[in-house]
């Protein structure tokens, strides 16, 4: 296993750990992986295609987009909508 390999796998685990901490900034991920921010971001946006901020959105979206189908919550559920990444319009998610 590669060391970039072995740093996303690491990182899928932090991030299934604090996904649903709003507050958790890149950082503090990456610190507590023993690495400083520069290379952290390189290892990950290496093994799994995206930055990792980027990744956490997808998974948010994704994850949102699997409650809505299997369950019968409405898109506008006020509880439902404060997992998802706020956004603006036509523009790249915002921090809360």
């Amino acid at each position: 296993m590669s060391v970039s390999t072995d740093t996303f796998a690491r990182f899928i685990d932090l991030l299934a750990d604090t996904i649903d901490d709003h507050q958790a900034a890149g950082e503090t991920q990456a610190a507590r992986l023993h690495m400083s921010r520069f290379h952290f971001d390189r290892l990950v946006s290496a093994a799994g295609g995206e930055p990792p901020g980027a990744l956490r959105r997808r998974v948010l979206m994704e994850r949102a987009a699997y409650q809505l189908i299997t369950s019968d919550r409405e898109v506008l559920d006020a509880q439902h909508l404060r997992t998802l990444p706020r956004c603006r319009p036509g523009g790249a998610p915002r921090s809360p």
